[in-house]
This record gives C-alpha cells, structure tokens and sequence, in this order.
C-alpha cells in the first residue's frame, strides 16, 4: 500500500486501521496473525500424521491376513538393510584407504626433501 493509504482489519464486526494502533495493539495483532499461522501448520501437520497414520494400518491388517508375504517382506527389508551396511563400510574403508595413501605420500616426499637429497 502507498504511504497515505490505511490498511483495515476487522475485529469483531468492527473495522480498525493498523496504522492508528498502540504499539501494543500491534503487538497483540502479530501474535493473533501469527498464532493462526501456526494452527494452519498444525492442521497441514495433523492431515500428515493421520495419512501415516492409516498407512501403517494398513500395513498392519494386511501383515496380519497375509503372514506368508509379510515374512518375506520382511526378509527383503533385512536383506536390503545388510547390503546399505555393507556399502556404508566399504564406503569407510575406501575413505580410510585415500587417507593412508595421501599420508604415505606426505611422509615419502619429506623423507625425499629433507633427508635423501642432503
């Protein structure tokens, strides 16, 4: 809004101008706006949860119908969990192998410097 134009709220049936507040007034206006912020976060949240929610009871009554499949379900799920372990190791060691190699070539190039060419 420009400079000479007023902003309205309505309160109770009553039109207010921002403008013309305490800074008291304005304070307690934020938190009322902000407030209603977080209750819309809440209920976006809330609508989030509930769909999990049903998800794994879902999951649950099918578990519970099908015991065959949700035991090899649960054997991928073991199985898959094995092979991110195994990555995640590799993964380490190859990091820990880098470091190796990069001391043993620090240490190589010292010795070369500063004892076998003197």
């Amino acid at each position: 809004m420009g400079k000479n134009e007023k902003t309205p709220i309505t309160v109770n049936d009553k039109e207010y101008i921002i403008e013309d507040m305490t800074d008291g007034q304005k304070a307690l206006l934020n938190h009322v706006n902000d407030l209603g912020r977080k209750m819309d976060n809440a209920r976006f949240n809330l609508d989030q949860l509930a769909v999990g929610r049903d998800a794994f009871v879902a999951r649950l009554a099918d578990s519970l119908e099908n015991p065959e499949e949700a035991e090899a379900e649960e054997a991928a799920e073991e199985a898959l969990e094995e092979v991110e372990t195994t990555e995640a190791a590799l993964v380490d060691a190859s990091d820990e192998t880098d470091e190796l190699e990069a001391t043993r070539a620090s240490v190589a190039e010292w010795l070369e410097n500063n004892v076998l060419s003197k």
